[in-house]
């Protein structure tokens, strides 16, 4: 069997054995694939950058340095984000400022859950900002509560230490997971005194 070729229409080639051709459409697949992103209960295409709206429900949010433990300003700020762009909210309830310390995990969940709750069906997928696998159980469970809602879309985990604890944590509630980081907690940051104006190295 012939073929026009893509590159030179006006020559006849060769059709490629069935082999060739399997393995050049798994190819194809796993191309577009790459371009996609399944993210719970979204398909995010990743033909551009994405935008993560960060929603930090802390009394020292390191990135705008306010006070966000209000849940009511909480909500406000996520839809803000969404408003003015963002493909997906980041939601998480202990600061990883270098020097912060850490919280309690109720605490955690007494700062997040009425945020989580009021974001659960904001149309972009939302995912919980903890290091902590109570946290994330009971994070994606509130949604999952709801009858239309599934749960979080997305675990992200800020010490980047998949311990077994967070990996049974992760199995069991089926979201997927990202790991970002490299420090048990942002205290230890100071305490070895990382170069912070360095971070391609660290």
């Amino acid at each position: 069997m012939l073929f026009r070729s893509p590159r030179h229409p006006g020559r006849l080639q060769p059709s490629p054995p069935p082999e060739r051709r399997a393995q050049r459409g798994m190819e194809q697949r796993q191309a577009a694939a790459v371009r996609e992103w399944m993210c719970g209960r979204f398909r995010l295409a990743l033909g551009r950058p994405l935008i993560m709206g960060i929603v930090n429900v802390t009394p020292d949010s390191f990135s705008d340095r306010r006070d966000r433990t209000d849940p009511v300003e909480a909500i406000e700020w996520a839809r803000r984000l969404i408003d003015e762009g963002a493909d997906l909210l980041d939601i998480g309830g202990e600061s990883t400022r270098p020097g912060a310390p850490p919280v309690a995990a109720s605490l955690e969940l007494d700062r997040v859950l009425p945020v989580l709750s009021a974001m659960r069906d904001c149309g972009v997928p939302v995912s919980i900002d903890t290091r902590k696998p109570e946290v994330m159980r009971e994070a994606v469970a509130i949604a999952a509560r709801h009858r239309d809602s599934s749960g979080r879309d997305v675990i992200l985990e800020a010490s980047g230490g998949l311990t077994l604890d967070v990996a049974r944590a992760v199995a069991e509630t089926g979201v997927d997971y990202i790991s970002v980081g490299g420090l048990t907690h942002s205290v230890t940051v100071l305490d070895i005194g990382l170069d912070l104006e360095d971070v391609s190295t660290n």
